[in-house]
């Protein structure tokens, strides 16, 4: 169908609009694979280490993920993760370790006395992250997919629109 209407409308602006709306998708997981570096490096510059192995103390795959869902969030407009989550934590594994939890997001498997150090830190990750330069690179690149998203629904509807087609394509009857 999409080849049938790029025939009928070989000069339409939405050919231009979903090249670069291709073009944005691959730079917004460029961004994001970034972020989630940044993050990881910040963590651990921070004096937290990544754990390994369920049976480690550490944050693990979760708290990444969710500082990067937390700018994603604010760049599309939403309130972003602190104000509809909250921070728990409880017993969780025969070794003590508690698993520290923000909403649906597991941030890793903590000794009760890391508690307090792993909140403080993801915390201050959350609130400086969206400052940080691959944080607004990411919220120009969603700025931008947004850009497109109006223009190829515009376009969509003059073609819904219209009712009629012009031209012709391979799969028009003779």
């Amino acid at each position: 169908m999409w080849q049938a209407l790029k025939e009928h409308l070989p000069r339409s602006p939405i050919w231009k609009a979903t090249q670069r709306w291709e073009q944005l998708a691959d730079q917004f997981e460029l961004c994001t694979r970034q972020l989630e570096e940044v993050v990881r490096v910040v963590t651990q510059e921070r004096g937290l280490k990544f754990a390994q192995t369920p049976d480690e103390s550490g944050p693990g795959p979760g708290f990444v993920e969710s500082v990067v869902f937390h700018v994603i969030s604010l760049a599309r407009g939403h309130r972003g993760l602190k104000s509809v989550a909250e921070f728990t934590h409880k017993r969780a594994t025969e070794a003590g370790l508690h698993e520290a939890r923000m909403g649906a997001y597991s941030l890793g498997y903590v000794h009760p006395d890391e508690i307090v150090k792993l909140k403080s830190i993801y915390f201050g990750l959350l609130d400086e992250a969206v400052g940080w330069q691959k944080a607004c690179e990411l919220q120009n690149v969603i700025s931008e997919l947004g850009r497109q998203l109006i223009v190829l629904q515009d376009e969509l509807a003059t073609i819904r629109l219209r009712r009629v087609v012009p031209g012709r394509c391979r799969y028009c009857p003779l």
